[in-house]
């Protein structure tokens, strides 16, 4: 890795044909050009090694900056050839080199052929200087042209690049049907220990000999025996018996505090047991809140008082004493469970205690920190403390044979069986390398489970040689092994998601697009992106917080002690930027800038040298922890003041979701020509600049859950645009030329009334890339349009129909829609019949609203073999009768029956949804409860009643008594519950 593969990327950069004519007309570029591939072939594969960083890779860095930077003006300069009479738009964004006057092409080919220079400099010097950079080499875990990304491999090494997906998120899904039904292995016991600190029983002293019973069968056993126990429970134990007064741990305000290094596994211990049916039914309100390094006691109160009540209006400038009074009177009367997790400083818990200590007697807060000391005395004196130590001998292989079979899931059983086999032969030096600790055994399990078992050997030779052969300690040791494992492409994806701060939930629909934006690698699309996505989950180096309910990932970070390592070295490195972090002072050009809006920024205290340092910028990303505060003009006043320095004409990225209010003018806008990506979803704006239209490279445009109602008409042009994300936007589109959208994929929250027809004429083959489809129809013509544009889309993977009036109705043809996995229709369907199914057949969603079907759609339903949700809402069903029969829905894991006025009867069949997870009624009021109800206790784990009588909540207990099903009862005012 390094000099030859950086020489590369210059090459390819090269050959864009925007520099054709250069070449031609210039010859001392020509020869500059030939001279850099004689340069890559002089080089030998030795000669990989020793390009790391440091000071001179950041030279190496800003001439191959450089050259990027000029090809891809000259590529503007192309596409806006008037750009000459705008006043000289670029004068004051690129060096003075390159204004552009009429003889600018040659000036800026001459300042292209100087940087080559440098460049090729650069390299020479390198290559006969091994010994600056062997010693760089040994304090970090990155290569250079990790860092510079979008290398073009002539082989793809991955292992799943021979693999046939067959559906979207396979390899991963699983793990979240694994979560749903708590199969933690390794901590078995530790949740019962935890479990029972939070619902304590009546009798202490009860209390006491169970819980020693169950952590010691034998306790007074042989000294010689060799089942050691884990030091945690002896812990607990000798905590129970030998406190004097008991009492204190069911005191008002107990605190347990989860103590354990990082990768020990406090987070998935914590939530196992917050998650648990018993604990749900024991308190009134919970809530779980991560307490980022950079966060302020204030953002933490707000998201307490946010979770406990959805009610809640905050004042964004509430002082912290008065959010801080509110919440103990929220709190006050009800039982709550309350978990901080990763307390970095004392004092977010000694505000926590102040509002906290006047609530009920009956609640519990969990504290989980990697450092004693971060808890203060009277943390510590208020309740327990679990000290999670290393998982036993039996714990770890239990863990590990979890972890290998993940990506060989596809394999036969026999298969399988034979690495279950061979892995043995392993146990015991696996053993010594993880050391017990659970994030350990998840990456070499995740290292072993991307490998063929003949592989076996090597990888964990490998493993026990970084580890010995390390002074850092085995846990980075493993972590730079996880990462030297990486296939070359996947390097960059895997660094950029230490862009996000520590412990932020991130989308995993944000971080696609935003891959793609960067372009790592080319081609990338989506669907490379979402296996790339895949294949760091399976290695552990990416973990997904959240699942959406059909079993594909919707929020995922970066393990804390993954980016712990791997955040710090991408930075220092000059991957990407924290703004004003101790990496401010480095040598690298600023490439990616992430920027924090807590505190506000203020453009007069930008150091003048970071700003030097940032006119390579070509990305960047903001995150706002204010919650409804004043517009963030910092944001247009922080870009300016760069494009002021001569920085952001080449901005690709500019991603603010969440942003409150950030202020765009036309003046910033209108000067991103190179802008690919443009993220402004959950930003309140209610209006955009018209120049968003002239980004002639825009992919992607996200302006969902906003207040915009108009888009210009000009963002129709744009021919490169692939994903287009709205807050259901009115454009007329009767006029418009959608030949012009051929690369479009997803089109989502338009408003389509009587003005926006297709022209007749319309090819609707020039769509045939759309994947992601959602409209709202004002007219019938238009259904009829949308109708035909269905039907034509056979890659269609996701339908939003809304029908805005009552009586409107459609008969799409959906049966040829073999790839559709997700439909929602609102709006009459008199086309379906109860015998023959209309529907596609691998359908994952299913949301039915205002359909007003006659006859039973269960029928016709659950025959969908691939369905895991399914909503019939809002008067879908008109019928008096629903049955679920026995086989049918074998995959359904969640099903919602909402404002079904005229339904009476329901009956569960033995057998029928074997895997139903979740079921939720609201507002059915003439229905009875379910005949065959307990048929699903087996599987059923959140029964939700929403303004529903009281009579059916009372039949619905008594059936359902003696089981593990939560039932939750909810009064909502009529318009919330409204389908």
């Amino acid at each position: 890795m390094g000099a030859k593969n950086i020489v590369d990327h210059l090459i390819q950069k090269l050959e864009n044909p925007v520099l054709d004519e250069a070449k031609s007309s210039n010859p001392k570029f020509e020869k500059q050009v030939q001279d850099i591939k004689s340069l890559k072939e002089s080089l030998k594969d030795e000669d990989q090694d020793y390009v790391d960083l440091g000071l001179a890779s950041a030279r190496l860095l800003e001439a191959v900056y450089s050259v990027e930077d000029v090809t891809d003006t000259l590529l503007i300069r192309k596409e806006f050839p008037d750009i000459k009479i705008r006043e000289n738009l670029f004068k004051k964004f690129i060096s003075p080199l390159m204004c552009f006057t009429p003889s600018s092409s040659s000036i800026q080919i001459d300042y292209l052929t100087d940087e080559m220079t440098k460049f090729m400099n650069q390299i020479r010097d390198l290559s006969t200087d091994h010994s600056v950079n062997k010693n760089e080499a040994a304090t970090t875990i990155l290569n250079l042209d990790d860092v510079v990304g979008g290398i073009a491999k002539e082989t793809m090494t991955m292992s799943f690049h021979n693999k046939q997906q067959q559906q979207r998120w396979q390899r991963i899904s699983g793990l979240r049907f694994e979560e749903e039904m708590n199969i933690v292995v390794g901590n078995e016991e530790r949740i019962k220990e935890l479990a029972s600190l939070i619902i304590p029983e009546n009798n202490l002293e009860v209390q006491k000999k169970k819980l020693v019973s169950r952590l010691f069968p034998a306790y007074n056993h042989d000294e010689n025996d060799d089942n050691d126990q884990p030091n945690d429970q002896a812990i607990i134990t000798e905590f129970l018996l030998q406190d004097p007064d008991l009492d204190r741990h069911h005191s008002a305000h107990q605190v347990i505090a989860i103590v354990g290094e990082e990768g020990s596994g406090k987070t998935i211990l914590a939530r196992t047991v917050y998650d648990r049916v018993d604990v749900k039914r024991h308190f009134a309100k919970r809530a779980w809140v991560r307490v980022r390094g950079e966060a302020k006691v204030r953002d933490v109160l707000i998201d307490i008082l946010q979770q406990i009540d959805d009610d809640t209006l905050v004042e964004a400038s509430a002082p912290e004493a008065e959010l801080a009074s509110s919440l103990t009177t929220l709190l006050k009367e009800i039982s709550y469970l309350i978990v901080v997790e990763d307390v970095e400083t004392p004092q977010v818990w000694q505000v926590l205690r102040d509002a906290l200590y006047a609530s009920s007697k009956d609640s519990k807060i969990i504290l989980t920190t990697s450092n004693l000391n971060n808890l203060p005395p009277e943390a510590e004196a208020a309740g327990p403390t679990l000290h999670l130590s290393r998982l036993n001998k039996e714990e770890s292989w239990k863990l590990l044979l979890k972890k290998v079979p993940v990506a060989t899931a596809a394999e036969s059983d026999d298969d399988l069986n034979n690495n279950s086999e061979s892995i043995n032969t392993f146990k015991e030096r696996i053993l010594e390398i993880c050391g017990g600790l659970p994030l350990h055994i998840s990456l070499l399990g995740g290292l072993l489970s991307t490998k063929e078992a003949k592989y076996w050997s090597k990888v964990i030779e490998h493993a026990d040689n970084s580890r010995s052969g390390s002074g850092t300690g085995s846990g980075v040791s493993l972590l730079a092994l996880s990462y030297k494992e990486l296939p070359s492409q996947l390097k960059p994806f895997f660094l950029y998601v230490g862009i996000f701060p520590r412990g932020f939930e991130i989308p995993v629909r944000r971080l696609i697009h935003l891959w793609c934006a960067e372009g790592f690698a080319a081609p990338i699309d989506t669907d490379l992106a979402e296996m790339y996505f895949e294949e760091l989950v399976v290695r552990n180096l990416i973990q997904v917080t959240k699942w959406r309910l059909d079993g594909s990932p919707k929020m995922c970070r970066m393990p804390s002690a993954v980016y712990s390592v791997f955040s710090e070295e991408a930075e220092k490195a000059g991957f990407f930027h924290h703004q004003f972090t101790k990496q401010q002072q480095s040598p690298f050009a600023v490439r990616r800038l992430a920027v924090y809006l807590s505190g506000g920024v203020n453009t007069k205290l930008i150091p003048s040298s970071f700003l030097d340092r940032s006119w390579h910028l070509r990305t960047y990303v903001a995150f706002d922890n204010r919650i409804y505060c004043s517009p963030a003009v910092e944001i247009s006043m922080f870009l300016d003041k760069i494009i002021s320095n001569r920085g952001l004409v080449l901005l690709t990225v500019l991603d603010l979701e969440g942003v409150y209010k950030p202020k765009l003018s036309d003046h910033v806008i209108g000067k991103l020509l190179h802008l690919s990506y443009l993220g402004l979803r959950s930003t309140f704006i209610d209006s955009l600049p018209n120049s968003v239209g002239n980004l002639r490279y825009l992919e992607t445009l996200d302006v969902k859950h906003t207040k915009l109602r108009y888009l210009p008409d000009s963002i129709w042009k744009a021919k490169k645009l692939q994903h287009l994300y709205l807050n259901w936007i009115h454009s007329a589109i009767s006029w418009l030329n959608f030949s012009w959208l051929n690369n479009l994929q997803t089109l989502w929250g338009l408003s389509m009334g009587y003005d926006s027809l297709f022209n007749p004429t319309f090819e609707f083959t020039k769509l045939a890339s759309l994947r992601k489809l959602g409209v709202k129809c004002y007219s019938q013509g238009v259904i009829d349009s949308i109708a035909e544009l269905v039907s034509r889309s056979t890659r269609l993977q996701s339908l939003k129909l809304v029908y805005a009036w009552r009586d409107d109705y459609s008969d799409i043809p959906f049966k040829a829609q073999a790839n559709l996995q997700e439909l929602y229709l609102r709006g009459a369907l008199r086309m379906f019949s109860a015998k023959t199914s209309s529907f596609p057949r691998n359908l994952k969603i299913v949301t039915l609203s205002m359909s007003r079907l006659y006859w039973d759609p269960m029928e016709a339903l659950e025959k969908l073999c691939h369905l895991n949700i399914l909503r019939i809402i809002g008067e879908a069903y008109e019928g008096k009768k629903m049955t679920c029969q026995a086989g049918g829905f074998p995959q359904l894991r969640v099903l919602k029956l909402w404002n079904l006025s005229s339904l009476e009867e329901w009956t569960v069949q033995e057998a029928a949804m074997p895997r139903l997870r979740e079921l939720e009624i609201r507002s059915c009021n003439k229905l009875k409860p379910p005949e065959g109800l307990r048929n699903l206790a087996a599987t059923l784990k959140d029964f939700v009643l929403t303004n529903m009588p009281s009579t059916f909540g009372e039949e619905a207990q008594r059936i359902l008594q003696g089981t593990d099903v939560y039932i939750q009862k909810n009064q909502w005012p009529p318009f919330l519950s409204l389908g």
